[in-house]
């Protein structure tokens, strides 16, 4: 935790020496808090190593508290996805779900510590594009399952939930929702939802331009098929002209085949750090301002790319979650820094008033108040930093795909063959993890 220890000229000599003694002792004390984060390094470590099971015993003593019970089951969900126990991360999720539901009325004590005492004294709650990933990678369990009703439940969950957030567009604030409306479409598909998945692809295509990211090129051969199969012809001719497509596969023909869908997880999504300082504001008054600072940890991974049946096909970036968590953050730090500030003020008024009484009591209510002030790094750190994607359409049929993990300068990192079996008009997923050199 990185302390800044910044003092107003002339305030070091108006300490009697047992009172800079404790100010010694405080800095020491503050430069060596871990919290959750860093007790989650070693969950990351061991998944990191490919020791799955180690990772989620590492996580298991963050079960049963109350405050972070959301946040421990989505972390259990996506460990286990990546032990492609997926039986065992669709029930983790949908805890998750639960719980964060629990929480949407947040209590009113809980809303006022956060002003008054630290910022982690309220449930964690994970934030829009959070909420989307979870939905979107429990509709991606399910398809990979072959339950094909309850992914398009989930797809309903997320047209519902943006629609709460956005009546009007059906927007996140931040982002996230381009690949969860991408996901969604495919579900849709899968299910024979024409319109539904028409619907969830135009969503997409717009959150991508919101984002000002490039549009997949299964969403744009998407838009292009199934507005002609809808023979909405205006439609499919401005797709056709904005993505220079001049041929597709028509419904009749794709329904014939089998849907292969490529999804990897690129590393490990962002996590937040504390960034600290210490403030003298009188001879022996001292305040602290925490707030949290973004990382991420890009893995130099490009993509993949997948040969089946003679054909070799490229992923593209669906989601950069650390570029939406960085958007996120963004947003939320004027509020963060006011509450801050208001809590500094309620101290400064303790320490004033426990002053009055007694100079060491004085002390004391100032030390215990800089140890409370602490920023909020929960998050979800199981996430990948990116996810790519490709959807390749082949016959029937069981077959052998090769995988290629591709760096810098289209430079194959590693490969990896994995054996499929293909349905008619089915989706089957087809999940790679990378995690860098060591996974």
């Amino acid at each position: 935790m990185p302390l800044i220890p910044v003092v107003r000229r002339g305030a070091w000599p108006g300490l009697s020496r047992p009172r800079l003694v404790v100010v010694v002792l405080l800095a020491f004390v503050l430069a060596g808090c871990s919290g959750l984060g860093r007790s989650f390094e070693q969950v990351e470590d061991e998944l990191t190593r490919g020791n799955v099971d180690a990772a989620l015993e590492r996580l298991q003593p963050m079960s049963g508290s109350r405050l972070n019970q959301a946040l421990f089951e989505m972390n259990r969900g996506m460990l286990l996805r990546h032990k492609g126990d997926l039986e065992g991360s669709v029930a983790a999720f949908e805890l998750a779900k639960s719980e964060i539901g629990a929480l949407e009325p947040i209590s009113l004590s809980e809303t006022l510590a956060t002003w008054t005492v630290t910022e982690t004294a309220g449930s964690y709650t994970p934030p829009v594009h959070e909420h989307l990933m979870l939905h979107a990678f429990q509709l991606l369990n399910y398809l990979e399952l072959g339950q094909l009703d309850a992914a398009r439940v989930e797809a309903l969950q997320i047209d519902l939930g943006l629609r709460r957030v956005d009546p009007a567009t059906g927007a996140a604030p931040d982002g996230g929702d381009a690949f969860a409306r991408h996901v969604s479409g495919l579900a849709f598909e899968a299910n024979g939802d024409w319109s539904d998945a028409m619907i969830a692809y135009r969503h997409a295509f717009n959150a991508y331009r919101r984002g000002n990211a490039p549009i997949p090129r299964d969403l744009q051969r998407s838009l292009v098929r199934l507005s002609d199969h809808l023979q909405l012809t205006e439609e499919r001719d401005r797709y056709i002209e904005a993505f220079g497509i001049d041929e597709w596969e028509p419904m009749r023909r794709n329904r014939e085949q089998g849907m292969l869908i490529v999804v990897v997880q690129d590393g490990l999504g962002p996590r937040l750090e504390e960034r600290t300082a210490v403030v003298a504001v009188a001879a022996d008054q001292f305040v602290r301002v925490s707030l949290p600072a973004l990382r991420a940890r890009p893995t130099g991974l490009n993509g993949a790319r997948i040969a089946a049946n003679g054909q070799w096909v490229e992923t593209d970036t669906a989601e950069v979650v650390s570029r939406t968590a960085d958007r996120w953050l963004e947003r939320q730090m004027p509020a963060l820094t006011t509450r801050s500030i208001a809590r500094n003020v309620a101290r400064y008024g303790a320490t004033e008033r426990a002053r009055q009484e007694s100079p060491l009591l004085g002390l004391a209510v100032n030390i215990a108040g800089l140890l409370l002030e602490q920023s909020d790094t929960r998050i979800w750190r199981t996430l990948p930093d990116k996810v790519y994607l490709a959807r390749i359409d082949l016959p029937p049929g069981s077959r052998t795909v090769d995988m290629e993990f591709v760096g810098a300068g289209g430079r194959t990192l590693t490969s990896e063959q994995r054996s499929i079996d293909l349905r008619a008009g089915q989706p089957t997923v087809l999940t790679g993890f990378w995690l860098g050199p060591r996974s």
